[in-house]
């Protein structure tokens, strides 16, 4: 806050002025959203920073320097780029496909995107150079988590589908008044494809009593990993998520590619079918579908 004997001349976007007795007073105000959920609004790369052989942290910036993306706990965004279908006019159709941004601010987000070979739009942002734009909508809520609601929170993730993870984590965590226990279990193909490993290891280091992280590899070192390998397998859930005896105290939430989802929580979630019935490993451990969000 700043006191200013006469009425600030241009008063910086994120200040509010008031009158008092004592002159002007200048007061933080909510920043202005650079994205809407009704409409989509382009954004510019700033950046491109390999993680590794085929995942990106890209930052998108916003024209308002001062705005901010309005992101709650486990909410996301919807990206959009005309890289269908050819149509007969010549002009392509639109794909849209939903992201969780690892990290927004004042001023700008990031995505952390992986390449498949078969994703139109994960191999259509991977494309993208500074300067390049891409159509932004959201954000979109996915599930709320309100502090000290459950007594213990379950993350399941698969390659970037931490992001909304180590969303959910930092809210929780950095929240010195919510006592929720956090416990991750974060599914990758190799070592080099823990994405965001160093997130992950500041938060379990700053909370060593109420965060658990369990890394699983397909293709673990052959010597010195300390982590799981192999599936994700019913043993690991049981030993590490929040048992279903907990009812409406434990919350699973789950999120990664396709196989990864089905084999942990059934079919993946759908606009036409919402969450769908709950199957798999956590299905088998009693889980019900209440306990169960699956991204």
């Amino acid at each position: 806050a700043a006191v200013y004997s006469s009425p600030p001349s241009a008063l910086d976007a994120a200040t509010n002025p008031l009158w008092t007795p004592g002159g002007w007073f200048s007061v933080a105000a909510d920043p202005p959203p650079a994205l809407s959920p009704w409409e989509w609004r382009k954004l510019r790369v700033w950046s491109v920073t390999p993680q590794s052989h085929n995942t990106s942290l890209i930052r998108f910036v916003f024209d308002d320097v001062h705005a901010a993306a309005g992101m709650e706990c486990a909410s996301y965004l919807l990206t959009r780029a005309n890289i269908g279908k050819e149509k007969p006019d010549g002009t392509r159709g639109a794909v849209i496909r939903p992201y969780t941004p690892s990290h927004t601010t004042i001023g700008y987000l990031e995505l952390v995107i992986k390449r498949y070979e078969h994703g139109k739009m994960s191999k259509h942002i991977h494309s993208l150079k500074p300067g390049d734009e891409l159509e932004f909508k959201g954000p979109i809520m996915g599930t709320y988590i309100i502090q000290n609601e459950f007594e213990s929170i379950g993350l399941i993730a698969g390659g970037t589908g931490i992001t909304p993870m180590l969303q959910v984590a930092q809210r929780v965590l950095e929240n010195e008044a919510d006592k929720t226990k956090v416990s991750l279990v974060f599914a990758n193909v190799s070592e080099e494809e823990i994405i965001l490993r160093d997130k992950i290891e500041e938060l379990k280091a700053a909370h060593p009593e109420q965060f658990q992280v369990l890394y699983v590899l397909d293709n673990p070192p052959a010597e010195g990993w300390g982590g799981a390998s192999g599936y994700i397998s019913k043993e690991m859930l049981q030993e590490r998520m929040p048992p279903p005896s907990l009812g409406g105290l434990a919350k699973v939430l789950v999120c990664g590619p396709p196989g990864m989802v089905q084999h942990v929580s059934g079919d993946q979630p759908s606009k036409k079918k919402g969450q769908g019935e709950l199957g798999g490993v956590l299905r088998e451990l009693g889980y019900t579908k209440q306990q169960v969000f699956k991204f």
